[in-house]
């Protein structure tokens, strides 16, 4: 996957940000209804945003996506999520 690929699935409300082709291998549940999932790598390869609309993640997505850098350090920073050292 040479791109950040973004989805939002209305019926569950959920945003998808897949950012690499990498296996999951690992998936953790936030407190806060995200889903982080791991490659081999340990790097975040796909995060799930769970009641993305009423977070108000859709417009601050498409903000995000206007941006030049890394879209996952980006998603990432946005979020708070600390990433595996």
């Amino acid at each position: 996957m040479g791109r950040a690929v973004v989805r939002y699935y209305p019926d569950a409300d959920a945003l998808v940000a897949e950012l690499s082709d990498e296996p999951i291998v690992d998936e953790e549940l936030l407190d806060n209804d995200i889903v982080v999932s791991y490659g081999r790598s340990g790097k975040v390869v796909r995060i799930e945003i769970l009641d993305a609309s009423r977070r108000g993640l859709l417009e601050a997505v498409k903000q995000l996506l206007t941006h030049r850098t890394d879209p996952a350090v980006q998603v990432v920073k946005e979020l708070g999520i600390a990433q595996p050292t």
